[in-house]
């Protein structure tokens, strides 16, 4: 059984280094509703575990890394689960309030315990922004 605790959402290096939960693929024209194959990832960096029901009903799991690219952001090729994904940068992101993980700016990862998915100790929290940049 999968650890279903927050995904702390940080932006230090360390901190990302030490991101851990679980995050469920949303529908790309609705941030509220799950992928129709409930694709999910359970992180534990620097892995991360994507899951995915295939049309059989069995679960598909296959362990990928997530590089560090930058100090709020993470790389993963997702060419040992589909060789025509390639590779994505995930950033951390708040979409319609939910916290979460965007990738490549488009596809949203809602993190499962939104009461904790953001440690609020750290004020450079990705909560309320998508502007890294100007946090210092």
């Amino acid at each position: 059984m999968h650890d279903q605790s927050a995904v702390h959402l940080m932006t230090t290096s360390s901190q990302l280094h030490s991101m851990k939960g679980v995050c469920y693929r949303m529908e790309d024209h609705d941030y509220t509703k799950r992928f129709k194959n409930k694709m999910r990832m359970v992180i534990e960096a620097p892995k991360i575990q994507f899951e995915k029901v295939r049309r059989n009903g069995k679960w598909m799991k296959q362990s990928v890394d997530m590089e560090l690219s930058s100090a709020s952001s993470f790389r993963v090729d997702w060419s040992p689960v589909e060789a025509s994904w390639g590779q994505a940068v995930f950033q951390l992101s708040n979409q319609n309030g939910a916290s979460g993980l965007i990738e490549d700016h488009v596809m949203f990862w809602k993190a499962a315990d939104q009461s904790r998915a953001c440690a609020l100790a750290d004020p450079r929290c990705f909560c309320k922004t998508h502007d890294f940049d100007s946090k210092g």
